[in-house]
């Protein structure tokens, strides 16, 4: 399995800050700012795992969850939903389209680092 991580934020900083606590687990992060980039990084770079904003620019996060469970070369990759919305209809919106977890912002080092470890192991 892939140490690969893809992180879709359309935040560059919260992208970086996502980044540099996960490169210090020995993860190699990828950043996209939209999901059509992301779908493309996915595709070329085949990550481990997603992690995924649930509110980015023109296609929102959950669509692009779908998208990539709708694809066969991508429907693998499991998905993590990041979102500063608590709310529970949202959640339940990102688990039905494929997410296998969900984050709500902000979120601590500590939450970040088990959550992510539990679905990628470090290798």
């Amino acid at each position: 399995m892939s140490n690969i991580i893809l992180v879709i934020e359309d935040n560059p900083w919260n992208a970086r800050l996502i980044e540099d606590i996960l490169e210090t687990l020995n993860y190699k992060v990828l950043e996209a700012y939209n999901g059509e980039s992301g779908i493309e990084i996915a595709r070329r770079e085949q990550p481990g795992l997603i992690l995924m904003d649930v509110m980015l620019p023109g296609i929102n996060g959950i669509e692009v969850v779908k998208m990539l469970k709708n694809d066969p070369e991508l429907a693998h990759i499991p998905v993590i939903a990041l979102t500063a919305s608590s709310s529970q209809e949202i959640e339940r919106r990102c688990m039905e389209a494929g997410c296998i977890a969900y984050m709500t912002k902000p979120f601590t080092k500590k939450v970040l680092t088990e959550t992510v470890k539990k679905f990628l192991p470090v290798s």
